[in-house]
C-alpha cells in the first residue's frame, strides 16, 4: 500500500470514513530512516505525527543518562502531549528504529482542522486522549528497574488495535462513551 492508502485506512478507523478527507487536507508526509531523530526531549515542537509504517523508539535524558521509554508502532500518534499541554515542548526523544512513514499535522493545522471539521476533530481528540491514557497506564503498571536500580520502561507503548477505533458515529455517542453512560 502507498502511504496515502495506509493513512486513509488508519484514519477511517480513527475518525470514520466520511471524515478522512477533512484530516488529510491539514497535513503532509514525512519519511524517516533508521536512526533519524524526529525531535529531542524538551525541544520545541510544532506538530503531531501519525505513524503510518514502521516503529519509533522513545527516550528521555535525565541527569546525564538516557532512559529508554519503549517504542511505538504504526497507527499511533506522537506529539499530542505537547499540543494538549500547550507547552509545545517534546516530552521525549523520538528516533526511527525502522524505515518510518509519518503523516504530519502541525498544531496550527490541527486548530484549523478543529474549526473546519469539529466532529472529526472530536473523534480524533478521543483517539489521542485514549492513547495518552494507555501510555500512562503502561508506564505506571509496568515499571522496570535496571541492575543499578534505574527506572526503565522498554515496553511497547502502542495502543492495542481495538483502542484505535472510535465507537459510534456522532458527538453524542462520543460524549456518552467518554462519560461511561449508554
Amino acid at each position: 500500500m502507498t502511504p496515502l492508502q495506509t493513512c486513509r485506512a488508519i484514519l477511517a478507523d480513527q475518525v470514520g470514513p466520511d471524515q478522512v478527507d477533512a484530516v488529510l487536507e491539514h497535513g503532509q508526509w514525512l519519511e524517516l530512516q533508521p536512526g533519524d531523530r524526529l525531535h529531542g526531549d524538551q525541544e520545541r515542537v510544532s506538530a503531531m505525527y501519525l505513524i503510518l509504517e514502521g516503529q519509533v523508539a522513545l527516550s528521555v535524558d535525565v541527569a546525564g543518562h538516557t532512559l529508554q521509554l519503549g517504542h511505538l508502532d504504526a497507527r499511533n500518534w506522537i506529539g499530542e502531549v505537547a499540543y494538549f499541554s500547550g507547552s509545545y515542548t517534546a516530552c521525549s526523544t523520538v528516533t526511527a528504529r525502522t524505515p518510518v512513514w509519518l503523516f504530519r499535522m502541525g498544531f496550527a493545522e490541527f486548530s484549523a482542522f478543529s474549526r473546519a471539521a469539529p466532529e472529526a476533530a472530536c473523534r480524533l481528540t478521543h483517539v489521542l486522549v485514549t492513547m495518552l491514557i494507555h501510555r500512562l497506564r503502561v508506564t505506571a503498571q509496568n515499571p522496570v528497574l535496571d541492575a543499578d536500580g534505574q527506572l526503565l520502561l522498554p515496553v511497547n507503548q502502542s495502543l492495542p488495535e481495538a483502542g484505535h477505533a472510535v465507537p459510534g458515529q456522532g458527538i453524542l455517542d462520543f460524549v456518552r462513551h467518554l462519560l461511561g453512560s449508554k
